[in-house]
């Protein structure tokens, strides 16, 4: 099996779709409109610390976290992931990753980490696609230390475990297939236990406009999903 027939393999079974504190496959239209509380559709803050994901006997599920905050233009999270176990160490199995710029369950992309290599995957019209890399170690001796930005439809990740935190990925999608977003997803692969030290998401400078058709598909926040502005810790 290929980089991309894994990659493939472990979009579907990760991440996004994953329920808040289980381990679940994914469920459809996760990211779509439904019955629950109306939230304003403007970029937020938030954060996560201290959350472990205990896949080593999940039958090869993949466990998400994820949590209702909106995403713009101009928006940067810093992470820390780190692996405590690897059950099958190979350059083609993903560890773990994040879900952003999540509006629909058809369009969005992923922080993907493996052993050797960091990528961002473009989702479009639910076909998931490797579109970036960079080589970098992610293991049990090498942590996930990044920063991300989204700066339209460019993103950029920086390296935070090396002095000056440089720039390891710039990638721009022409197609720009999710401008916007409501949730990002924190998730670890079946067979792994992972623990992000934290997350924190905010918006950087004035938030862009939303439009109104856009604005009404990504206002209300799906069941299951905490709202960005409270902290979710784990146990």
């Amino acid at each position: 099996m290929d980089r991309r027939q894994f990659l493939r393999r472990s979009l579907t079974a990760a991440g996004s779709a994953a329920i808040v504190g289980k381990v679940a496959w994914p469920a459809p239209s996760l990211a779509l409109p439904r019955v629950g509380g109306v939230y304003s559709p403007d970029p937020c803050r938030y954060s996560i610390r201290g959350l472990q994901q205990d896949c080593s006997n999940s039958g090869g599920m993949a466990l998400g976290n994820p949590v209702f905050a909106p995403q713009g233009d101009n928006y940067r999270i810093r992470l820390h992931w780190k692996a405590l176990s690897i059950d099958v160490p190979t350059p083609y199995n993903a560890l773990g990753g994040m879900t952003f710029r999540g509006g629909d369950d058809q369009n969005y992309y992923y922080l993907v980490f493996f052993l050797d290599h960091v990528g961002i995957a473009r989702i479009n019209n639910n076909v998931g696609t490797e579109v970036a890399t960079a080589p970098r170690p992610v293991d049990i001796s090498h942590h996930a230390r990044f920063t991300l930005l989204m700066q339209r439809n460019r993103f950029l990740l920086k390296d935070n475990a090396v002095s000056g935190s440089p720039v390891i990925l710039d990638w721009t999608d022409d197609l720009n297939v999710a401008p916007y977003g409501n949730h990002v997803d924190h998730w670890t692969r079946g067979g792994v236990k992972g623990r992000w030290e934290f997350a924190i998401g905010r918006p950087l400078g004035v938030p862009s406009a939303v439009p109104k058709r856009q604005a009404m598909q990504i206002a209300r926040a799906p069941r299951g999903i905490p709202v960005a502005r409270h902290r979710v810790r784990g146990r």
